[in-house]
């Protein structure tokens, strides 16, 4: 009877263990792989207080890893490889408290901020290998290498986030470490997007390949805001190839010293004098509309300014969202965009200052979309954390 019995308690035992776990406590701050029903999970708690993960059944544990609750999510496990020429890969965790509104197909930054050293041992020295995927480990994502160097080591790196959520952690990774890989930047990064000057170039490229530019003259690359932008004294132009007609958003990184040219420094100027987004005589830079001023900017000077102007069609009025804060005016109609620098075709009119990161949108851009880019551009080192090097398993 007792060795029965013993059989009997050995076989509850092994029962019990092929049974899933009620629930799993992760606490505040930290992640915990979880394995349950054959599905591996980095649960991830960026909360204040601890949480209680269900596990008992497949459909609460599934039901939580697809929908994980505000300040948590729910990443790949690194059995969740993207390509086995791959050798080693990072997770990012982008700080959802610095993510203003939740947004669709928004462009995130990545630098060397926090990346760990065997990034800079392992990578290709152009970066062609590298592949940045959502949170499963393998679906890629749309990237722009915009510049690398690892000796420096620098990179200027974007990737279009199909949803940046502003509740809960989004997890990306980032996979290098394959000698032969050629991957290619993708326009496609920018659909939120008509144009993107990141103003690396004396004659800048639109990233969207829409629009070229002509006409270009003045202006010498400087360290900018976000890796090189382009200085002006005062004088030169960047024209654009056709007119941007349907623009309701433009927004960039301005660095004044004075109000240039004349006290006419200008960016994305019209065709004539009375419109345009310029300083004009003392002013700080305004939007001008039919002579007017509609909005200005803070007349401070020498520090970087992340500026947006976005019109509302509906409403009829103009925001400008200078460092994330925003100030709103009323607008008829906005003016067509003929030049990234100056205004009516004149080289006196530029600004005396660095000019970084030009975009164009034919959208409104939302006062939540402009504090989440100011976060990202203006301190990517918080904005998200990087773990070590992980190596293929």
């Amino acid at each position: 009877m007792k060795k029965k019995s013993g059989i009997i308690f050995l076989i509850l035992i092994f029962c019990s263990n092929l049974r899933a776990l009620d629930y799993y406590q992760v606490n505040s701050g930290t992640n915990q792989e979880i394995t349950e029903h054959s599905v591996c999970k980095d649960v991830i708690n960026s909360g204040s207080n601890a949480i209680f993960v269900p596990t008992k059944t497949i459909t609460e544990w599934s039901a939580f890893y697809n929908n994980a609750p505000a300040g948590t999510a729910a990443a790949a496990c690194d059995d969740n490889w993207f390509n086995a020429n791959w050798g080693y890969r990072i997770k990012i965790t982008i700080d959802h408290t610095l993510v203003a509104e939740t947004s669709s197909n928004f462009p995130v930054l990545i630098t060397e901020a926090n990346l760990p050293a065997g990034f800079w041992t392992n990578v290709n020295a152009s970066g062609s290998d590298i592949v940045v995927t959502a949170q499963d480990g393998i679906t890629k994502l749309d990237r722009e290498l915009v510049s690398i160097n690892t000796g420096t080591p620098v990179m200027e790196l974007f990737v279009r986030v199909p949803t940046l959520n502003s509740l809960s952690p989004t997890v990306l990774f980032i996979y290098y470490g394959y000698a032969a890989a050629t991957e290619i930047n993708a326009t496609s990064t920018w659909s939120a997007y008509r144009n993107v000057y990141h103003m690396n170039a004396t004659t800048p490229t639109d990233s969207t390949g829409t629009t070229s530019t002509t006409g270009v003259s003045g202006g010498t690359l400087a360290t900018a805001k976000i890796g090189l932008g382009i200085n002006y004294n005062g004088t030169g132009r960047i024209n654009l190839s056709s007119a941007v007609t349907t623009a309701l958003s433009f927004s960039f990184w301005y660095y004044p010293r004075t109000n240039g040219g004349g006290n006419f420094g200008t960016v994305f100027g019209s065709n004539g004098y009375p419109d345009g987004t310029r300083h004009v005589g003392a002013n700080p830079m305004v939007f001008r509309r039919g002579g007017n001023a509609i909005v200005s900017t803070t007349s401070t000077y020498n520090t970087w300014k992340h500026l947006v102007f976005s019109y509302n069609t509906g409403t009829g009025r103009i925001t400008l969202i200078e460092n994330g804060v925003a100030g709103t005016a009323t607008l008829t109609t906005m003016y067509n965009i003929y030049h990234l620098v100056g205004i009516a075709n004149a080289t006196d009119r530029a600004p005396d200052g660095v000019v970084d990161e030009m975009r164009i949108s034919t959208n409104t851009i939302t006062s939540g979309w402009a504090l989440t880019e100011f976060n990202n551009q203006n301190s990517p080192a918080t904005f998200y954390l990087a773990s070590p090097q992980i190596p293929k398993p």
